[in-house]
C-alpha cells in the first residue's frame, strides 16, 4: 500500500476562475501576501494580493459601490465608493495578482451617498490591508497571510493605474504612446 499526501485545491495560477488539486506540500509553503501600494509621494494608490485565489470572492466585495456592508471571518468592512477590483495575468508588479486601485476623489463626483477611501490620512492603507489579513485568517480562508507595503517607481505606478482603466490596457497603453508622440511646438517649423 502506498501513502498517498492529501491534495489540496487551489486555484489555477493562470486563472481566477478554474480549480485544480496541487500537491498540499507545495501549496503550504507559501503564504498569500497583501501588499499596499505607494506613490512616490508616500500617499496610497491600492494594493496587490498576491496568492488569493481562494480569497478572490472576500475580495471582490470589498469594492462594493452600492453601499453594503462587507463582513468577512466575523470582521465588519466599512463601503467605500471608490474602490475598484481587477484581476492581473500579468504586470510589471507581478503576474496572477488581484489588485485593488484607489480611484482618487477629482471633486466632479458630488454625491451624499459616496463614501471615500481616507488615503489621505497617514497609516490608514496599511491598517486596512492588516485589516484584511486578520478576516482572511478569523474566516480560515489561510492560515497565515504577510502584509508589506512597496513604493513605485513612475512606469510601476503607471501600469498599475493603466490595468483599472476602464477602457482596455492596449487603449490605454495606445493613448499615451500617441500622446508622447502629438505635434508639440515645433510643428510649424518642420
Amino acid at each position: 500500500m502506498s501513502k498517498r499526501t492529501p491534495a489540496a485545491v487551489i486555484a489555477d495560477r493562470m486563472s481566477p476562475k478554474k480549480k485544480v488539486k496541487v500537491d498540499s506540500n507545495l501549496s503550504s509553503n507559501h503564504f498569500p501576501n497583501i501588499t499596499t501600494l505607494f506613490n512616490k509621494d508616500h500617499k496610497p494608490i491600492g494594493w496587490i494580493f498576491e496568492g488569493f485565489f481562494d480569497g478572490r470572492e472576500y475580495l471582490k466585495k470589498l469594492s462594493n459601490k452600492n453601499g453594503s456592508v462587507t463582513v468577512i471571518g466575523e470582521i465588519e468592512f466599512k463601503a467605500f465608493s471608490n474602490l475598484k477590483t481587477k484581476w492581473m495575468p500579468e504586470s510589471m508588479l507581478g503576474d496572477h495578482l488581484w489588485g485593488i486601485q484607489i480611484e482618487m476623489y477629482d471633486g466632479s463626483k458630488e454625491d451624499d451617498t459616496m463614501r471615500w477611501f481616507p488615503a489621505e490620512q497617514d497609516g490608514v492603507a496599511m491598517a486596512w490591508a492588516k485589516k484584511i489579513a486578520r478576516s482572511m485568517i478569523k474566516a480560515e480562508v489561510y492560515k497565515n497571510v504577510e502584509v508589506k507595503e512597496r513604493i513605485l517607481t513612475k512606469n510601476e505606478e503607471c501600469d498599475f493605474m493603466a490595468r483599472f482603466a476602464t477602457v482596455s490596457y492596449s487603449e490605454a497603453a495606445s493613448a499615451i504612446s500617441l500622446e508622447a508622440i502629438a505635434p508639440g511646438a515645433f510643428e510649424d517649423l518642420i
